[in-house]
Order: C-alpha cells, then structure tokens, then sequence
C-alpha cells in the first residue's frame, strides 16, 4: 500500500519559520539553564499506529522552540506545544517535568474529519549550569 506524500502548507511552513526566528535562545530565555533533553512518547487512542518514541536536545544556544509537529503524517492542524508547561517547570526548583497532552489536528480514522487525539507523554529534563568558584 502507498504511503500518502507528507505535504505542508506554504503558509503554515512560514509562519512556523517565524515563529521559530522569533523565540529567543535557551540561553537568554534560561539563563541558568545549560542544556534541556525532553524525551517524547506517542500513544495511539486506536491502537493501531505504534510510532517511536525519541528524544530532543536543547543546548544553551538554540532557539527555545517547543512546537513538535504531530508525527502522523495524515493529521492536518495539529501538533504539540508544550511551550508554558516546559517554562512555568523551569521556574521551579524541580529539574524534570512530565507531561501528557493531545493532538487537536483532524486525521481520517474511519470517519472523514475526526479528531487526531494522538497523546504525547512527555519529560523535561534540564541541566543547570555549573559555575566555577573565583
């Protein structure tokens, strides 16, 4: 069976590059923070898709961007920002987080138009900086 081809919209694929452009680095947004890992997990309501889990590495000098396109690549409108989540989490003491939220984009799933509901489980992990004693 064929897969469809993933296409994006022009206009939504730019005003992703803005956003992106936009945001600033970890390092000025998390000035105490050296590097950020968030580890993404996905689970399927219809048990049918088993998609692989992976893992994102933020270093101190890449954009703060949290938006994480919805991996099926039939979902349109979708994804996860976990944006808030991920900074009200760094203001606190605690250096992991998780999370769990859902996909609102629109996927064919039997029923033309239904709701993606694709479940990200997501962890956080930042490592703050060290600083050397004068």
């Amino acid at each position: 069976m064929a897969m469809k081809p993933f296409a994006v919209d022009q206009r939504q694929r730019e005003l992703r590059q803005r956003s992106y452009l936009a945001v600033p680095t970890l390092g000025k947004q998390f000035p105490k923070v050296e590097e950020i890992s968030i580890e993404l997990r996905f689970i399927d309501p219809d048990k049918k898709l088993h998609l692989s889990p992976y893992k994102r590495i933020f270093a101190n000098g890449m954009q703060a961007f949290f938006d994480f396109q919805c991996p099926i690549k039939e979902c349109t409108g979708g994804g996860f920002n976990p944006t808030s989540e991920i900074t009200k989490a760094l203001g606190k003491s605690t250096a992991v987080h998780k999370g769990t939220m859902i996909c609102g984009g629109k996927r064919d799933r039997g029923d033309a138009g239904k709701s993606c509901e694709l479940e990200l489980q997501y962890q956080v992990v930042a490592v703050e900086k060290q600083h050397a004693d004068s």
